[in-house]
């Protein structure tokens, strides 16, 4: 086996960390595999899922926001305009 790398994660071993994880795979074979650490690839894993937990609660924010301006936006009373 290859020595660990210290590099930035890329896009292709955010993609396999939560793949492997999600197939069941146990944090020491996850990190031998990715060549990184167990503690980060633990690290790794948690801020990603913070990120996605932001953007999913940011975008039903989002929806939330302009569905409830749509009930509560004054009617529009301007008449004779065309």
């Amino acid at each position: 086996m290859s020595a660990l790398t210290n590099k930035p994660w890329s896009a292709e071993e955010d993609a396999a960390l939560l793949s492997l994880r999600a197939a069941g795979l146990k944090w020491h074979a996850i990190a031998k595999r990715l060549r990184r650490t167990e503690s980060s690839a633990v690290s790794r894993a948690a801020k990603l899922r913070a990120e996605q937990t932001r953007h999913h609660r940011a975008g039903t924010l989002l929806e939330s926001t302009q569905t409830d301006y749509g009930k509560h936006a004054a009617p529009d009373r301007r008449q004779g305009e065309d």
